[in-house]
Parts: C-alpha cells; sequence; structure tokens
C-alpha cells in the first residue's frame, strides 16, 4: 500500500515537474522517498529479522514501528490525490494500533518474540 502510494505520488508528482523553480519538484521526490519507505515496511514484514534488529532497533519495538507508520501515513495524507488521503489514514491507524499494543504487552523485540500476542492477551484476561 505504501509503495503503491508512493508509485501514484511520483506519476501525480511528474504532471507539475518543470526545469525551474524546483518547488515543483516535491510530488517527484516524496514519490520516491515514499516508495523507499514502504519497502523498507515489506522488508520489516516480510523479512525482519536480524538485519531490522541491527540497523533498525526502532523498529524492533511496537512503539518504534508504530511511530514509523504514523509518520508515514501523515507523509502520504496530503499528496493531494482520495487514495493518498484513504491509504494514509490506513497507515496511520495501522501505527496507531502498533503504538497501543506496545503499551498493552510487554515484547522486549518483536523479532526474539516466540509467543502471540493472542495467547498473551488470554493469560491476561484468563479466558480461554
Amino acid at each position: 500500500l505504501i509503495c503503491i502510494a508512493g508509485v501514484m505520488a511520483f506519476w501525480w508528482g511528474t504532471g507539475t515537474f518543470g526545469a525551474w523553480p524546483p518547488y515543483k519538484w516535491n510530488g517527484c521526490i516524496g514519490g520516491i522517498f515514499i516508495f523507499g519507505f514502504g519497502l523498507t515496511a515489506f522488508w520489516l514484514v516480510a523479512v525482519g529479522g536480524e538485519f531490522i534488529s541491527t540497523w533498525f532497533k526502532f523498529l524492533d519495538v511496537y512503539l518504534g514501528r508504530g511511530c514509523y507508520f504514523v509518520y508515514l501515513g501523515l507523509r502520504i495524507i496530503p499528496m493531494g490525490q482520495a487514495f493518498c488521503l484513504t491509504a494514509g489514514g490506513l497507515v496511520a491507524i495501522f501505527g496507531a494500533a502498533n503504538i497501543i499494543v506496545h503499551f498493552l504487552f510487554e515484547v522486549e523485540s518483536i523479532a526474539g518474540e516466540t509467543t502471540p500476542l493472542m495467547s498473551q492477551y488470554k493469560s491476561m484476561t484468563g479466558s480461554e
């Protein structure tokens, strides 16, 4: 979703791209950065592991991951299209959910976590 928003922002940004003045380059440059952030988010979810916990330590806890997704959502929203408003809102809500999970459960490292969150929730509430 984030990568798609980045590609679409780049595409829409090329419509206003001109040789001069440089302030018209914002859509294209912003689209490239959002696409790169989207690739990072994809790597985080699909592969994760030691690379994330070594180089991007803040993404190895739910608070850092949540702040990252809230930032991306707020960066996608003002890109000027209805799709970006929707996609950015969804990404920001997902980030807020990660922040809430951080404060509900004591997880030191997502990469090293072996107990699923749902079983932690059931043990906290006493339900089966």
